[in-house]
């Protein structure tokens, strides 16, 4: 495994061409558990420190959500998709046979406002894990592209105002997907609803019984 630090922002590691920064990690005595509203709290504080620090943007007033449970979402390969772009997007390229994928990265840096998201790719989870909870900052989807679009037209004023006033419709996304995939030479591609917020946050359960690593844990966040 490959690790750069990357001052005022946290640790990069790299293992098979997959990138992973690492910002903040802690980890509470046995038997410790935080509830949802002290959870809320140090994620904001923290939030608002490395936003402040690395990112070098001004956190929301106020963070909002709940804490979500990353589970498997059902895919539905078969129902249409629908993306919406500008006008000179479509005559100049997609009309032409060309298409854009982004990294979560490159909607990061996004020139266009009303496509850029400074956060994209930055999250917060908390693991439970035995008698513990760990708690991490990340930054994560450098190797992911990322084409996101609707399944159905009830908003596509707002849509069409915002992202473009062109609907184009795929019929069917499963074989839109696997012929990309094919393209780009990627090893796999998922299909996930998306739920927008401010706060970021993920709950997951896994089971892990050897602490052993916990004194190199700590000096790395010292």
């Amino acid at each position: 495994m490959k690790r750069i630090f990357h001052k005022c922002v946290g640790f990069e590691y790299e293992l098979n061409r997959k990138n992973l920064i690492l910002q903040l990690i802690s980890m509470t005595k046995e038997k410790a558990q935080f509830n949802d509203d002290e959870l809320k709290k140090m994620i904001e504080i923290t939030s608002k420190y490395l936003n402040k620090v690395s990112r070098k943007i001004e956190s929301p007033n106020e963070l909002f959500g709940d804490l979500l449970t990353i589970k498997a979402l059902r895919d539905q390969p078969i129902r249409p998709f629908y993306k919406f772009v500008p006008q000179e997007i479509y005559d100049n390229y997609i009309s032409k046979g060309s298409f854009q994928l982004g990294s979560l990265k490159y909607y990061r840096d996004i020139e266009n406002e009303s496509s850029k998201d400074r956060m994209e790719g930055f999250s917060n989870i908390i693991i439970s894990t035995g008698e513990r909870q760990i708690y991490t900052s990340l930054i994560s989807g450098f190797d992911q592209y990322i084409l996101c679009g609707t399944h159905t037209l009830e908003e596509s004023e707002y849509m069409a105002d915002r992202f473009g006033g062109v609907i184009l419709k795929i019929n069917s996304i499963g074989s839109f997907a696997d012929k990309v995939m094919k393209a780009i030479g990627a090893s796999d591609w998922q299909l996930r609803e998306i739920t927008y917020s401010d706060f970021k946050a993920y709950r997951v359960d896994q089971s892990a019984g050897d602490y052993h690593g916990r004194k190199a844990i700590w000096n790395f966040i010292q």
